[in-house]
């Protein structure tokens, strides 16, 4: 069965098919999205060492030429670039460790931006262009990981028509 132009658009905007979306209904990930998420979180993880990589080494060598006052200030900075780069990227690797699948329903409005509430649900989504896919005014069940940026897996219509105001 091919699927409604408002189920299209958000599997297009989404990056989902019909199995990711028949294995979300059921509160599970798809083999495709845990191949990805474990794939995101691979690459969250190198990108965090290699951050940590670059500013510590940057440090040595700034602080090589300076004396040891130099290198110990040099540490110093070092350690607090790490420490705040750790703590802005646990909220994010959390989430992907988590695998908490939430589901959020309700009736779609843009917020403005990146951002969408479902319901009773705030989104903060990916891109602005995400936001598009849904219609205002009609009701949507969205499944996703929660987040400072909402991990939209898949979402369907729940209605064809906008509810009335």
């Amino acid at each position: 069965m091919q699927p409604s132009p408002l189920q299209q658009r958000l599997c297009e905007a989404f990056g989902f098919d019909a199995a990711d979306l028949d294995a979300n209904r059921s509160g599970r990930l798809s083999p495709r999205q845990e191949a990805r998420l474990r794939a995101a979180n691979a690459a969250a993880r190198f990108s965090l060492l290699a951050c940590l990589v670059l500013t510590a080494g940057g440090a040595a060598f700034a602080g090589a030429g300076a004396g040891g006052v130099g290198l110990v200030a040099a540490g110093l900075a070092a350690a607090l670039v790490g420490t705040v780069a750790v703590l802005a990227s646990r909220s994010s690797l959390a989430t992907l460790r988590s695998l908490m699948l939430v589901v959020a329903e309700g009736r779609a409005e843009p917020v403005g931006g990146d951002r969408l509430r479902v319901g009773p649900t705030l989104l903060r989504l990916g891109a602005p262009g995400q936001c598009e896919a849904f219609e205002p005014g009609l009701a949507y069940r969205v499944f996703l990981f929660p987040g400072r940026r909402a991990l939209v897996l898949s979402a369907e219509p729940l209605g064809t028509q906008p509810e009335r105001r």
